[in-house]
């Protein structure tokens, strides 16, 4: 399936290095000081000749508004068909009426994002910042997403990730909380996040 990753926040090559560091099994740190070790290359060698046979395309345009997201979601769709679009972050995009207070701009993208994904009929999965408070809490709610309660009401699935305890194989627990699914249960799902490899996976820890 064809997927569009709009990074707000980090540049094309960190996000290679991450691809990368995923499909070769080769360490992130190690890419980025260079320090590889001989059984490295071969990785390297394999994630990019996989690499470059994904429908995957990377976009590190900064600050985007609502109309460049349309604009880059259609050009991309039009050219390959696009069934995923991934928006790292929703806080870091900009807002065409500067004089709107923050949440009304936030909630304007929201809608947007809403209105695109049903008019191009595909799939879209938007980041987003959580409030400052929610470390405070045993477990992020769904009131603490930043800046807008819009976010909550226009998403089908909310999914609220919260980091639980390091394991004994170096990966990290990590609670996936479905805090809202609109066509189905809330429930919650164990992942392991292995950060040398950028790799998620389910995991079968317990999370309580």
């Amino acid at each position: 399936h064809t997927v569009l990753l709009l990074s707000q926040e980090m540049a094309v090559g960190e996000l290679v290095d991450r691809l990368v560091a995923n499909l070769g099994r080769v360490a992130l740190g190690h890419l980025a000081s260079g320090e590889l070790e001989d059984g490295a290359w071969s990785g390297i060698t394999d994630a990019m000749e996989t690499g470059k046979d994904l429908p995957f395309f990377l976009d590190d345009t900064p600050a985007l508004t609502l109309a460049a997201i349309r604009t880059k979601a259609r050009q991309v769709q039009r050219k390959r068909g696009l069934a995923l679009l991934v928006v790292d972050y929703l806080q870091l995009c900009a807002a065409t009426g500067a004089h709107d207070k923050r949440h009304h701009q936030i909630e304007q993208i929201s809608r947007g994002l809403k209105a695109l994904s049903k008019e191009l009929g595909i799939t879209i999965l938007l980041l987003s910042q959580l409030n400052r408070a929610s470390t405070q809490k045993d477990e992020p709610q769904l009131t603490d997403l930043k800046e807008s309660g819009a976010i909550e009401e226009d998403a089908d699935v909310v999914i609220l990730l919260q980091p639980k305890a390091w394991q004994p194989d170096g990966s990290l627990l990590v609670a996936a909380n479905l805090a809202k699914n609109r066509q189905g249960k809330r429930v919650k799902v164990a992942l392991s996040f292995r950060g040398e490899y950028q790799r998620w996976s389910e995991s079968t820890a317990s999370l309580s």
